[in-house]
């Protein structure tokens, strides 16, 4: 029993010793405490919903508590980029967001789809969120084109044969350039049936009592309702006629391939998208050569080449700026086994390249000349961008040894003629031939008018780049540039020209168009069997 007293004392003692020494150890840590910062809560409206054809300014407020002393705040954000817009945020929480209603992303969306927009944001103790800005696409309605052989045709009452049109149908809806199709659709005087491509067919019924019956100066119209794939309506005509000896058969309109200009080496980019890939379509060598014709590609009333461009549409690339109606040279001529870029046999090159380029070539150095009329230019958008478009080119692997403008400005009665060269890697080098090429230029005296009819020629020979502006009754205007320094006459570089309308302008009103009517075209290069000069 002592012994177990004994070793109850001792243990009560070592713990009472214990116990002292731990009292004053927490003395000395409960002294020593440490602020730990503690994190903000962020609310407030933290999403919002539009559209992506709203204008207005979009604002919200956010709220935060932060107990931690002068923290209650945000970090501010002036003029920041987001993926579709841009946005501000004030210290007190207050933001705005202002959406890119021309982001061809966003016009692109058709109804039923969205995207967001994302944007970080940071209280001032580093607390993050993220506002999201929730954008719907609306339906954009589309167009159609319009005029004989696209959405009309006149027929004799006789004609016992199926006639064939095509008309466009044009939406910057993502895959709505399409229509709905119809198939032998019975009509007053006939049967109808479009494709979605937009080719239509109509058979008349010759027998049928009223078109047996019809005679001059007497007419009958039949009409079909079609439908593009987000419910746009367009009205296709067919006006039926009766024949009278005495009426003289009007004089016949030409196909664009029966003008006297070569389309066998040249294919067409025009602003539409059938093919649904993004991208403005190409009309290759064999259907340009066979008689092609559009609303943007036509024959003029006094036997031209029209081609007509608008402000806004389908590109080439996603690199390119301007939408255009242009010939791009294709030496091969619908030989398809030919690659379209390359140094080979659909492109040529310059004279100074390396031997092994003058061989696999198409041809060697060139010339192009083509007479025109420039008929229409922009009048409103972006000043730089006012009244200028490019109407002959020579186009390298990504840049252009030459650029040819034409330009009036809207309070002139003549426009100009410049040139861009742009050496490889570099800023473009500009020549003025007539005029200026000035923002505020004044009118030139010696300019030339629209619908005036000019010439001109773009020639390479080796390193020298010719260009002369030709006019009846005046001397030619020429201009020569070294384009030693320049980098084209290096290996792997191939050339191809370029004619048409290249619109300069994509902040035009949408009723504008530029408008050129070319009268001859030709090009030439040295071992090029094929050659016009």
């Amino acid at each position: 029993m002592k012994n177990i007293l004994s070793v109850i004392f001792i243990i009560s003692y070592l713990t009472a010793c214990g116990s002292g020494s731990s009292s004053k150890g927490n003395s000395a840590k409960n002294n020593a405490t440490t602020d730990v910062a503690s994190p903000a809560v962020i609310s407030g409206e933290l999403s919002k919903s539009i559209n992506e054809d709203i204008t207005t300014l979009i604002t919200g407020t956010l709220s935060i508590e932060d107990t931690d002393i002068n923290e209650q705040g945000f970090k501010i954000q002036e003029n920041v980029s987001s993926k579709y817009g841009s946005f501000n945020l004030q210290q007190d929480g207050f933001w705005s967001y202002q959406l890119n209603t021309q982001n061809e992303e966003i016009q692109a969306l058709p109804e039923g789809l969205s995207v967001k927009d994302e944007i970080k944001i940071s209280s001032i103790d580093d607390t993050l969120s993220t506002i999201v800005i929730t954008i719907a696409g609306v339906n954009d309605k589309a167009t159609f084109s319009s005029g004989n052989n696209l959405d009309s045709l006149q027929i004799a009452k006789d004609t016992n044969v199926q006639m064939q049109a095509i008309i466009t149908v044009t939406d910057i809806d993502t895959a709505q350039s399409l229509i709905i199709p119809q198939n032998n659709t019975q009509g007053k005087y006939g049967i109808f049936s479009i494709e979605a491509n937009g080719s239509w067919y109509y058979k008349l019924s010759v027998s049928a009592n009223e078109v047996y019956q019809l005679t001059f100066p007497n007419t009958l119209t039949d009409e079909f309702t079609i439908n593009s794939l987000d419910g746009t309506q367009h009205t296709i005509k067919v006006e039926i006629f009766a024949n009278e000896d005495s009426i003289p058969d009007p004089a016949p309109t030409l196909k664009t391939n029966e003008l006297g200009i070569e389309l066998n080496d040249w294919y067409l980019s025009v602003p539409t998208d059938v093919d649904g890939n993004g991208k403005s379509d190409s009309i290759k060598e064999s259907v340009l050569s066979s008689g092609y014709s559009d609303e943007f590609f036509y024959v003029s009333d006094d036997n031209g080449l029209v081609f007509k461009c608008p402000p806004r549409g389908y590109k080439t690339s996603e690199n390119t700026k301007y939408v255009r109606v242009e010939l791009r040279e294709m030496l091969r001529r619908e030989n398809t086994s030919i690659k379209t870029q390359g140094v080979n046999l659909n492109n040529w090159v310059f004279s100074s390249a390396p031997g092994e380029d003058l061989v696999a070539a198409g041809g060697i150095d060139g010339k192009l000349t083509a007479t025109l009329a420039v008929n229409s230019v922009t009048k409103t958008g972006e000043n730089y961008q006012i009244g200028r478009v490019v109407i002959g080119q020579i186009h390298a692997n990504d840049d252009e040894p030459i650029r040819l403008y034409y330009r009036k400005l809207p309070n002139n009665t003549k426009g100009s003629i410049y040139f861009a060269h742009e050496p490889i890697g570099e800023s473009d080098d500009y020549y003025e031939l007539i005029g200026s090429r000035s923002n505020d230029a004044n009118d030139p005296t010696d300019g030339i008018a629209l619908d005036e009819k000019f010439s001109y020629s773009i020639e390479v020979t080796g390193n020298m780049l010719t260009v002369k502006i030709i006019r009846d009754n005046k001397p030619n205007v020429v201009q020569t540039v070294d384009m030693t320094a320049s980098g084209y006459d290096q290996g792997g570089q191939y050339m191809y020209f370029k004619a048409g309308v290249y619109n300069g302008n994509n902040s035009a009103n949408d009723d504008e168009f530029t408008q050129a009517t070319f009268y001859e075209l030709k090009n030439s290069h040295d071992g090029y069997a094929f050659s016009e000069h």
